[in-house]
C-alpha cells in the first residue's frame, strides 16, 4: 500500500488503477480491513493519491476539454459502480464494505462522494432496513453520515431526511446501542442540527443533554477498552469541537475539572492528528474573544432593533470577562505544556489552531511569562516557520503578489503571538540564547511587509522589534538584511497614529546600527537625496501633535546629530532649525523634559561642527533658549546647553552679549555649501 502511495503521482497511474477493476476493489476493500486500524487509515490517503493527479488537471480551453472531461467521469464512475455494487448486495459483510468504502471516499474527496450519496434514493435506501441491519452495518452507516457531514450540500440532505435524522435519534437515545453507536449517533445529529432547527430543539429540551454523553464519555480512563473506545473518544472530541461555539457548553466544559482535565490530558497521551486537532478547536472556542462591532455595524444594529427586526443578541458567556477566566483556567490546568509538546510534529491545519490558541492565551499579559518559562517560544517559532513554508509553497504558483513572502493569515497569527510575547518580556530572559531571538526576526518583519496585516498587526510587530532592536547589535544587523528598516519606514505614511508613532520609535531604536546609521547620517555622493529625504521625514515628525512621536522623531535626530554630514543635513533642511527651536521654545511650565534633552543635544553636536551651521544657529535665536536652559534643575539638560554654548563660543559666536530676540521664523542667512 505505502509503496503504491509513493508511486501513484501522475494521471496515466491513476487511470490505470481506476481501469483495473480487481485493483480497485481491492483498495476499497481495505477500508473494512478487520482488526487492521493502520490499513483502514491509509486507505483514504490512497484513493486521495489516485484521485488528485486527474482533478489537478490544469482547466483546459473549450477546444481541449473533452479528454479532461472523459477522464473526470470515468473516475467518478468507477468509484461509484465499485461502491454501489457493495450498498446493493444483500449480505452484511458486503453492506459494511461498501459503507466503509463511501466513508473512506468522502475523506478523500468530497467531490466523488457525495456524488454517490446524492443520487435519488441512495441515502433513503441505505437509511430504510438500517435498523434491521447487524451492529458492525449500523456503525458503518453512521460512521457514514458522520463523514459526509463535511460535505454542504450532503449535509443539508442528512437533516431534511427525516427518517435519517429519527433513526440517529433512536440510536442515540436507546439503552440498547452500543456505546460506539450511541457516541457516533450523537456526533451525526451535532452535525445536522446546525442545519435543521427543529431537531436542535429537541436535542436540547427535557432531559435530552447531548453533550452529557460526551463529557462522560471523555471522563473515563483511555486505554483500557480497546479499538470500539478510541472511536468514541474520536466522536466526543468532535462533537465537543462543534458543540463549544455555544456559551453554556463552553461554560460545563470549563468549569468541570474532569473534563478539562482529560481534555489536556488527550493531547499528551493521543497521536492521532485529528483527534489533536479537535481538542486544540475546543480549547480555541474556549478562550476566542467576541468579534468586536465597526461603528456603522452597531448602527445598522440599532436601526434593525428600532423597526422591530430579529436580532440575535450577544451571549453573556461569551463578554471578555468570562474568555478572560476560561483562559486563566486553561493555563492554570496546564494547557501550554501539552501545546508546546505537540506543536513540533503538528500538521498545517493542527499548527494553524495551536497558533490561534496562543494568540487567545496570549492577549492577557499575564500569562506570557508561563507561556514562556514552557516553551512557547520555541514553539511558535517552530509553528511559523511551519506555516511560512506552507504559505510559500501554496502561493509559489501566483503571478502577481504585492507583498514579499507568504501571505498566509495563520502565519500571520503565529507571528502576532510572538511580537505579543516580544513586546512585554524582557529579551534576555525570552529569547536566550540569542540565536532565538534572530528566529522570531522574519516572522514579525512579515507583520510589517504583508498586505493581509491588520493594523493591530502591524502596530504589534513594531513593537516587538522594538523592544528587540534594544538587545543586541546581532539582532539589529539581522532586521536589517531581512528589510526591516524599509518595511518600518514605509508604516512612517500609515494613517494610523500608532503605527506611524510606534514605526518611528522602531527606527529611533535602529539607529544604533552603523548600516541604518550611516544610511540617515551620511552626506556620500550620489546618496545624498535619499538621506536627506529620510532625515528630513524624521524633522517633519519632530513637530506632530502626537507627543510619543516627536519624542522618537527627536531622540533619532539626536543620535544621527553626532555625525558631521548629519548637521548639515539638518540645518539645510527649510524645517530643521525651525523644528529645533520649536522643541526648545516654550514657557518653563510647558517644556518637555525630554524633548528639551533631545533638542540640547541636537544644538550641542551642531555647535560642535562650527562654521557656519553654529551661525546658522545664532540667527535662529537659540543662544538666548541655551542661555535659559543653563539655569534648568535637571542636570542633563543644564549641561547639554553649557556644552552647546562652549561649543558656539568656540566657533566664534558671542554667547556673553544680550541675545537676539528668540523667533521662530525663517532667518536670512547664508546659504551652506
Amino acid at each position: 500500500m505505502n509503496a503504491l502511495i509513493k508511486s501513484t503521482n501522475t494521471v496515466d497511474t491513476s487511470l490505470q488503477i481506476i481501469r483495473h477493476p480487481q485493483l480497485l476493489a481491492r483498495i476499497l476493500e481495505t477500508a473494512a480491513t478487520p482488526d487492521s486500524e493502520p490499513l483502514r487509515n491509509i486507505c483514504p490517503i490512497l484513493i486521495s493519491r489516485i484521485i488528485e493527479p486527474i482533478a489537478s488537471t490544469p482547466t483546459p480551453t473549450k477546444t481541449k476539454q473533452q479528454p479532461h472531461h472523459h477522464q473526470t467521469e470515468e473516475s467518478k464512475t468507477a468509484f461509484k459502480n465499485h461502491i454501489m455494487s457493495y450498498l446493493d448486495s444483500t449480505t452484511s459483510k458486503h453492506k459494511s464494505t461498501g459503507l466503509m468504502a463511501l466513508t473512506a471516499l468522502f475523506q478523500a474527496s468530497n467531490e466523488y462522494a457525495s456524488a454517490i450519496l446524492l443520487t435519488e434514493g441512495v441515502l433513503q435506501e441505505i437509511v430504510d432496513v438500517i435498523e434491521f441491519e447487524t451492529v458492525n452495518v449500523q456503525l458503518a452507516t453512521v460512521a457514514m453520515l458522520n463523514s459526509a457531514c463535511a460535505d454542504e450540500a450532503c449535509r443539508k440532505l442528512i437533516g431534511a431526511t427525516k427518517e435519517c435524522t429519527r433513526v440517529l435519534l433512536n440510536f442515540w437515545k436507546s439503552s440498547k446501542s452500543p456505546e460506539s453507536l450511541k457516541s457516533a449517533a450523537a456526533g451525526a445529529l451535532v452535525k445536522v442540527m446546525f442545519v435543521d432547527k427543529e431537531l436542535e430543539k429537541e436535542i436540547f429540551s427535557g432531559d435530552l443533554k447531548l453533550a452529557d454523553g460526551f463529557l462522560s464519555a471523555l471522563k473515563k480512563k483511555s486505554g483500557e477498552a480497546g479499538h470500539l473506545e478510541k472511536d468514541v473518544i474520536a466522536n466526543s472530541v468532535e462533537s465537543l469541537a462543534y458543540l463549544s461555539v455555544r456559551g453554556f457548553i463552553k461554560e460545563v466544559i470549563v468549569n468541570d475539572v474532569d473534563v478539562l482535565k482529560a481534555l489536556i490530558g488527550f493531547l499528551k497521551t493521543v497521536d492521532e492528528k485529528a483527534v489533536q486537532y479537535g481538542l486544540v478547536t475546543i480549547f480555541v472556542n474556549l478562550t476566542s474573544l467576541r468579534r468586536r462591532l465597526g461603528e456603522e455595524e452597531e448602527q445598522l444594529l440599532k436601526l434593525r432593533e428600532v423597526s422591530g427586526e430579529a436580532v440575535v443578541k450577544p451571549d453573556p458567556l461569551d463578554d471578555d470577562k468570562r474568555v478572560e477566566t476560561r483562559c486563566t483556567k486553561l493555563v492554570t490546568a496546564g494547557i501550554v505544556g501539552p501545546l508546546c509538546s505537540i506543536s513540533s510534529s503538528a500538521t498545517v491545519s493542527l499548527a494553524a489552531a495551536i497558533s490561534q490558541l496562543f494568540l487567545n492565551l496570549c492577549v492577557d499579559k499575564r500569562h506570557r511569562g508561563k507561556i514562556v518559562q514552557e516553551g512557547g517560544v520555541k514553539a511558535l517559532t517552530s509553528l511559523a516557520t511551519k506555516l511560512s513554508a506552507s504559505s510559500s509553497s501554496s502561493s509559489s504558483s501566483s503571478v502577481l503578489s504585492s507583498s514579499a513572502g507568504p501571505s498566509s493569515s495563520s502565519y500571520l497569527i503565529a507571528a502576532q503571538s510572538l511580537a505579543k510575547i516580544a513586546i512585554t518580556t524582557d529579551p534576555s530572559i525570552a529569547f536566550k540564547p540569542i540565536s532565538r531571538a534572530l528566529d522570531i526576526l522574519r516572522p514579525l518583519i512579515h507583520l510589517l511587509s504583508s498586505n493581509d496585516a491588520t493594523t493591530l498587526q502591524q502596530f504589534e510587530g513594531l513593537m516587538a522589534l522594538t523592544n528587540l532592536a534594544s538587545f543586541d547589535d546581532d539582532v539589529r544587523t539581522r532586521i536589517v538584511a531581512l528589510h526591516g528598516v524599509k518595511a518600518m519606514e514605509y508604516l512612517q505614511f500609515s494613517e494610523n497614529n500608532l503605527v506611524r508613532r510606534a514605526a518611528t520609535e522602531a527606527l529611533c531604536n535602529m539607529m544604533f546600527d552603523p548600516v541604518v546609521f550611516e544610511g540617515y547620517a551620511t552626506n556620500d555622493g550620489g546618496a545624498v537625496d535619499g538621506n536627506a529625504s529620510r532625515l528630513r521625514m524624521m524633522i517633519m515628525l519632530c513637530d506632530v501633535e502626537d507627543y510619543e512621536t516627536r519624542r522618537a522623531a527627536s531622540g533619532a535626530l539626536a543620535i544621527l546629530s553626532s555625525h558631521p554630514d548629519a548637521c548639515r543635513l539638518i540645518v539645510s533642511d527649510a524645517r530643521g532649525l525651525d523644528t529645533i527651536t520649536g522643541l526648545l521654545f516654550g514657557e518653563e511650565e510647558d517644556a518637555n523634559p525630554e524633548l528639551l534633552h533631545r533638542a540640547v543635544e541636537v544644538c550641542k553636536n551642531v555647535a560642535a561642527v562650527g562654521g557656519v551651521l553654529a551661525q546658522r544657529l545664532e540667527a535662529a535665536g537659540i543662544v538666548k533658549l541655551l542661555r535659559a536652559l543653563t539655569l534648568n534643575p535637571i542636570e542633563e539638560i543644564k549641561m547639554g546647553a553649557i556644552e552647546a554654548l562652549q561649543n558656539l563660543q568656540r566657533a566664534g559666536v558671542n554667547v556673553l552679549s544680550k541675545p537676539q530676540k528668540a523667533t521662530k521664523s525663517e532667518p536670512k542667512i547664508v546659504e551652506l555649501d
